[in-house]
Order: C-alpha cells, then sequence, then structure tokens
C-alpha cells in the first residue's frame, strides 16, 4: 500500500519484471493506494511512506489512520528519515 498511484505502479513493473503476476483475488499479492484500500484488510500490509514531499501525506490524519489499521496480523512501514520530522498528532 502506498499513499500515490506512481509508488504502487513502480511495484507492480519490479514484480512483472520477477514473474509474479498480481491479480484481482484478494488472497493474492495487492497492490493498491492507502484510497483505494479503505475499506478493506489484509492479512499483512507493506506500506510504503517514502515520498519526496514528506509532510504531505503523514500530516493527513485521516488517510494515515487508514493506512495505520488494514493490517490484521502484521504491518510492515516503509519510510524514510523525513518522516521523523513531521509532528504526529
Amino acid at each position: 500500500m502506498a499513499p500515490y498511484k506512481a509508488q504502487t505502479y513502480m511495484y507492480k513493473v519490479a514484480l512483472h519484471k520477477k514473474g509474479v503476476a498480481i491479480k484481482k483475488d484478494p488472497r493474492d499479492i495487492q497492490l493498491q493506494t492507502i484510497d483505494d484500500f479503505q475499506g478493506s484488510v489484509a492479512a499483512v500490509v507493506l506500506l510504503d511512506l517514502v515520498v519526496t514531499d514528506c509532510a504531505g501525506f503523514v500530516k493527513q490524519p485521516n488517510r494515515l489512520n487508514v493506512a495505520l489499521t488494514r493490517a490484521q496480523d502484521g504491518l510492515i512501514v516503509i519510510t524514510d528519515v523525513c518522516v521523523n520530522e513531521v509532528k504526529w498528532l
């Protein structure tokens, strides 16, 4: 899961190059934006918060809440240092 479509597209391209198929079946790997994932859950979520505009997404509490609450069993967050500069609510 990522805030922007361009991020999910990069993952799709990389997985396709490795021969991994992305399907619509919920049991398979799903690559979606946070907005597209709203209302859904997954056993494990990999959340990519590495973005060029550090404060943009993480300053939006509603979207951040969706991102952090979709995982049932495990949540892996990938971020870069600039997220530490944001004052969390």
